[in-house]
């Protein structure tokens, strides 16, 4: 509860009276030129540039430095005072940088001196520490004593976060006795001050409280100078602070009372928010709450205000632990998170500085100075020596050098033998492990391939059995073409490995070009306009030219390209493809309006594998193997590929190849007529009876899998991204009844689609399905926190789906129709979702308990079995039996799911089922799965 002043605050007490002093020299200066440059610093609190500030001073002192530096003085004080610290810091560099043309020595030190004082008031102790260094120097040689033990204390404070405490409170102790054989009063009471404020905030509460009385006998009474009110109440505070270190609240919150009406009287914004902050924990333990809150309210706005982040931390911790004395767990939640945002503010300008190393570095250099001064000392007494020996050490100097010269050449010819001799081995063994790598992908895309033939050979076989009715033909053309996908995809890795032992070779065909180009992009029309994207290309081909084309290899460069275009471009974008042939040369070009490739991963993205890791880019999968193979191909057939792109502009891919003409026209060539695209699916328009269920899913193969199992059960609408969904939902919301949705998506991905229904009031309540391919725990965990009723991995049986989503379902239904029975089916409030999530928490904590039943929940909770359950009905649309039975049935399925090895005896008495059988019975209804399919999964 102890509070501190931090040291910063206590460094404004000896130059209060230097701003003073630079305040009456230029009492004309200082508001004028204050009233030209505060409007505009106040229309924007973050500008960085501030010369209107040295502006001003030019206009008003000309090239008088003596004025110009009093007055940039005086300014500085005033953006102090209210608060503007990097526009004080501008004020106090341009003092610095004027004194350092004259070698002012006293300004230099002034200025490092505040530089100091405001960068730690910031956070940024890598600076504060630097300039409190250069400020002792130049005050040194200024003459300026005083300053300069003023700022040796600081040092000597500074030391107190890394040595050795004891050690540590000696020195400053050590100092306090010197000020006083001074006489120094001014300085003396300052140490007291300071020494008081660190010895409470180690925990020496008598050292403290002994510098506190010495405080005290000054027995100071209004009007206060800035220096004895500042003393009066750091002192007030003090008083309560100890106070509150020996349990003697309510002596703490009269001192805190005074501090405050102190703080009120002579504004200090610092210490007022400090005070606030203590007396508001204080009211709290003592019971008065709604004082406590009003206090901390006030603090928080005052910290607010004045972007104090360090304050704001510690207002937001103070709340959070209210909070949970008050048992509001979620308040409590966001007030740390708040806490944790401004913390990392004000130490990330300190991110990875670390005070002891600086001194520690310091000293370092210290000692390499004092040795290259010896080694040059001993240089020159050498020097005098080979003068007074001659020629004859003038002969020996010769032939040591010899000497040395050859042992040091024989020494890095070894050396260098030994290197070469190493990097020749790391090169041979980057070369094994790239083989052993190219091996392994060659393997596994050869294992693939043979069960992918006895995939697709059957299903083959299947399509062509005119005994089928047309939905099983359907899903089997669906495997069917999952199933070429699957072998397209191995085939480039198969492929790949090959281009790396020179295995492939261009295979150039006799093609009419025009026709063929046709034909390959007229395959993208349909797809770009079921995504409402504006795709249009253009052939310069002379006409009826004809040359040897690697036909697969162009074809591969274009789907690639095309793939990735239509991937990264929104809803209402546009492509638009280039293609060129002259002078026997091909060039291809594929333009998009996406959201273009960040500088640092464009000299990347045809390296093999490699995923975006920008923070902002959603997770979209993919192998990372498209790109490096479209680059391979191109420069195999001679050329190479290119991509520029800017940032939310788009991108622009260039391929460009040698192509070898056909001038004779008896060479026969292979026509390619172009293919009418397929026409886009479309929703099916079913009974408005059916439950409405919005399906949200960027793959259109497996949107027209879900059509096909799901539609005949219910009403499916169709969104292929998380952006298109949070639209039809902000216009159907109250109509739908379900969501299922994927997780990894472009535009807006499941995670933030989640995000958004569960913010809306009106959405919330819908009941969110996840079917996702991340199976990882993290990404489990996550969808779990933001309260998913259930979610499946892919793939996934069709009965299982079916079975979760008509349980789902009923559970909605029942909640709907048992709130329609009330008098007030509205009437549940913030109060009764707290009661949901404690009652929730009661039940997972005890859950293995076969106990715990109907009865022993209503003991529990001090109400009717009748009250209980009429309350979840109305909140869940279960009973308690039902309730206790879903919670049971969830971990146990998230155990089976983290492949836990139990029996399944074990695992039903583990979530509270007094037997196998029932725990078994039960959970296939629920999830449409016996557990120990698990098992066998």
């Amino acid at each position: 509860m102890l509070s501190w002043i931090p040291r910063f605050v206590l460094l404004l007490l000896p130059l209060a009276a230097t701003a003073q002093q630079s305040a009456d020299a230029v009492a004309e200066l200082v508001p004028r030129a204050w009233s030209a440059i505060q409007p505009q610093l106040e229309d924007s609190r973050h500008v960085s540039d501030y010369s209107v500030i040295e502006q001003s001073v030019n206009e008003a002192c000309g090239n008088d430095q003596d004025c110009q530096l009093e007055l940039l003085e005086g300014l500085m004080y005033k953006l102090e005072d209210v608060y503007h610290l990097p526009a004080a810091i501008y004020a106090a560099e341009t003092i610095l940088r004027i004194a350092e043309k004259n070698e002012r020595f006293s300004w230099m030190g002034k200025a490092h001196a505040e530089l100091m004082r405001f960068h730690g008031a910031l956070g940024n102790e890598e600076l504060a520490t630097a300039n409190l260094e250069n400020a002792i120097h130049y005050a040194g040689l200024a003459g300026d004593r005083d300053r300069v033990l003023h700022l040796e204390f600081t040092k000597l404070e500074n030391a107190i976060d890394f040595a050795d405490p004891d050690e540590a409170f000696a020195a400053l102790d050590s100092f306090l006795v010197g000020v006083t054989v001074r006489g120094d009063s001014s300085a003396v009471t300052h140490a007291h001050l300071r020494l008081m404020s660190a010895k409470l905030q180690a925990g020496r509460l008598t050292e403290a409280e002994a510098h506190l009385r010495e405080v005290e006998k000054l027995n100071l009474s209004p009007p206060y100078t800035p220096q004895e009110a500042a003393a009066v109440l750091i002192a007030a505070i003090t008083r309560g602070d100890l106070a509150v270190a020996r349990g003697q609240l309510e002596a703490a919150k009269e001192h805190y009372r005074r501090a405050l009406q102190l703080t009120e009287e002579d504004a200090s914004f610092w210490l007022e928010i400090l005070v606030h902050t203590s007396l508001a924990e204080v009211e709290w333990t003592t019971g008065n709450h709604r004082r406590a809150w009003k206090l901390i309210e006030t603090a928080r706005q005052k910290a607010a205000d004045r972007a104090l982040h360090d304050l704001l931390a510690r207002v937001y911790e103070l709340s959070a632990r209210i909070a949970e004395d008050e048992r509001d767990y979620a308040r409590a939640l966001g007030y740390y998170r708040q806490q944790q945002a401004h913390l990392d503010t004000f130490s990330h300008r300190s991110e990875g500085f670390d005070l002891r190393a600086y001194y520690l570095n310091q000293e370092k250099e210290q000692l390499a100075t004092v040795k290259e001064n010896q080694a040059l000392q001993l240089e020159l007494q050498s020097t005098r020596n080979r003068i007074l020996t001659a020629s004859f050490v003038a002969v020996c100097v010769v032939v040591i050098g010899l000497l040395l010269s050859t042992r040091y050449q024989q020494q890095s010819r070894k050396r260098l033998t030994e290197q070469n001799a190493l990097i020749a081995a790391q090169a041979e063994r980057l070369r094994e492990l790239d083989r052993s790598k190219s091996v392994f992908f060659t393997n596994v895309s050869h294992e693939l391939r043979t069960p992918l033939s006895l995939i697709l050979g059957p299903i083959g076989s299947l399509v062509d059995d005119d005994q089928l009715s047309t939905r099983h033909r359907e899903l089997l053309k669906m495997v069917q073409r999952s199933g070429r996908r699957l072998e397209t995809l191995v085939n480039d890795i198969l492929n790949l490995s090959k281009l790396d032992s020179d295995q492939i070779q261009s295979d150039p065909t006799p093609t009419l070009l025009t026709p063929y180009f046709e034909r390959r992009l007229g395959d993208f029309v349909s797809l770009a306009g079921s995504l409402a994207i504006r795709y249009t290309y253009h052939l310069d081909i002379p006409e009826g030219a004809k040359a040897n084309l690697d036909r697969e290899k162009c074809r591969q460069i274009l789907d690639n390209l095309l793939s990735n275009a239509l991937k990264f471009t929104p809803e209402g974008g546009s492509i638009t493809v280039n293609v060129k042939y002259a002078a026997g040369q091909l060039q291809l070009t594929v333009r998009d309006s996406g959201r273009g490739i960040p500088a640092q991963d464009l000299t990347r993205i045809f390296d093999r594998y490699f995923q975006s890791s920008q923070p902002d880019h959603v997770a979209e999968g993919g192998a990372g193997i498209g790109l490096a193979l479209s680059r391979r191909y191109a420069r195999l057939l001679g050329g190479d590929i290119e991509a520029e792109s800017e940032p939310g502009r788009g991108s622009s891919f260039c391929v460009y190849f040698p192509l070898e003409p056909i001038a004779d026209p008896a060479t026969p060539v292979i026509d390619v007529a172009p293919v009418a695209p397929a026409p886009a699916a479309s929703v099916a328009s079913l009974p408005t009876g059916k439950p409405r269920i919005i399906v949200v899913e960027d793959n259109f193969e497996l949107q027209e899998y879900l059509r096909l199992i799901l539609e005949p059960t219910y009403h499916l609408t169709v969104a292929r991204h998380g952006r298109e969904a949070l639209s039809l939902l902000k216009i159907e919301g109250r109509h739908i009844d379900l969501i299922l949705t994927d997780l990894m998506m472009p535009h807006m991905d499941g995670f933030q689609l989640i995000e958004e229904v569960k913010r809306d009031a009106i959405l919330q309540d819908i009941p969110v399905v996840v079917l996702t391919a991340r199976s990882d725990a993290r990404a489990r965990l996550r969808t779990l926190q933001y309260g998913i009723h259930d979610y499946l991995l892919k793939p996934f049986s069709q009965d299982e789906l079916l079975a979760r989503l008509a349980s789902l379902l009923r559970n909605r239904q029942k909640r709907v129709d048992y709130r329609a029975k009330e008098e007030n089916p509205s009437s549940h409030n913030g109060a009764d979702l707290a009661w949901l999530e404690e009652f929730q928490a009661h039940v997972q904590a005890h859950y293995a308990d076969a106990a715990l039943d109907v009865p022993s929940l209503a003991r529990t909770f001090a109400m009717s079995e009748s009250t209980l359950l009429r309350k979840l009905k109305l909140l869940t649309g279960l009973g308690p039996k039902k309730y206790l039975q879903e919670i049971r049935l969830q971990i146990a399925r998230q155990r089976l799911e983290d492949h836990d090895p139990v029996t399944l005896q074990q695992l039903a008495q583990d979530v509270g089922f007094r037997s196998a059988r029932s725990f078994s019975r039960s959970f296939r209804q629920r999830f449409g799965k016996k557990p120990s399919e698990y098992a066998a999964d």
